[in-house]
């Protein structure tokens, strides 16, 4: 379950501060001597303490893949302008400029909770996704041949080194799907959420973690009845015991006011695993 609907670019590059630091995934493809995003994704989404900003300019002559960061305000200004540019690693001097497909209309966002699956990854934060690209589909020729450079991994096809470099998927011959043109927007929320539950026979463990934890609350319910509720003060781990074993359906929900700010839900009737985001969770579930 998550919130969805559609929103102005205008109310879009709102969201995003001019102080804000975006990290950026890009396939360019040539047009005669232009070149247009194939696929962008800028995300606004912390970083591990001890994770490296991935920075790489792969250039195969008619595709181009890009991986950095920038400050807010020229994020806005390439959604804005629906054009950018980026400098050139280790080429200061070396431009490259690109354009967006035209954006007509209003944008496509969902809302969803931490651990969801989310461009063939489980993001840990909850996260609202932005979809910019605009209504119709580029019309780019992706056949672009085998990928080849003297600087730039091989790769045997535009789609292979989309999926690699721009989604970070590992495991190519597990996506079916063929990713089309897309300019995306993620932004994470990093107010307050569950950042590890466990659960085992006879009690439920919750971290809340996050910036203002101090004015959310946290609700579990299950079976039909409500097992814990309580307002937090602070970044805090919660134990609910479960005297009956585990509920079914089970509901731990975060919220602030009327408003989710994550949320996990275990239903047995619905059968297979449903996921939990820790590693020490309690495996007969």
């Amino acid at each position: 379950m998550a919130d969805s609907g559609y929103i102005e670019l205008s109310e879009v590059l709102q969201q995003l501060s001019d102080d804000d630091k975006l990290s950026y995934r890009m396939a360019l493809l040539r047009d005669g001597n232009e070149w247009k995003a194939h696929t962008l994704f800028l995300d606004r989404i912390p970083q591990n303490g001890n994770e490296e900003p991935i920075n790489f300019d792969y250039d195969y002559g008619n595709a181009f893949f890009s991986a950095g960061t920038i400050d807010g305000n020229s994020a806005k200004q390439w959604l804005f302008q629906r054009n950018g540019e980026i400098t050139l690693l280790g080429r200061p001097s070396s431009i490259r400029r690109f354009t967006l497909q035209p954006f007509n209309g209003k944008a496509p966002w969902n809302r969803s909770p931490s651990y969801a699956l989310q461009d063939f990854h489980r993001m840990p934060l909850p996260m609202t996704r932005y979809n910019v690209t605009g209504f119709g589909p580029a019309q780019y020729p992706t056949n672009t041949g085998f990928l080849l450079s003297d600087d730039a991994p091989f790769f045997p096809d535009f789609r292979t080194a989309l999926l690699r470099l721009v989604y970070k998927v590992q495991d190519i011959d597990a996506i079916q799907q063929e990713p089309g043109a897309a300019v995306v927007v993620r932004l994470a929320d990093t107010s307050a959420w569950l950042s590890n539950i466990t659960l085992s026979p006879t009690a439920i463990d919750v971290t809340i973690s996050g910036t203002r934890v101090g004015v959310s609350r946290i609700t579990i319910t299950g079976g039909g009845a409500t097992l814990h509720d309580r307002q937090l003060d602070a970044r805090r781990t919660v134990t609910c015991s479960l005297p009956n074993g585990i509920p079914s359906p089970l509901w731990i929900m975060l919220s602030r006011g009327n408003e989710w700010l994550d949320y996990y839900q275990r239903d047995e009737r619905w059968g297979g695993f449903q996921f939990i985001p820790t590693a020490e969770c309690y495996c007969g579930i």
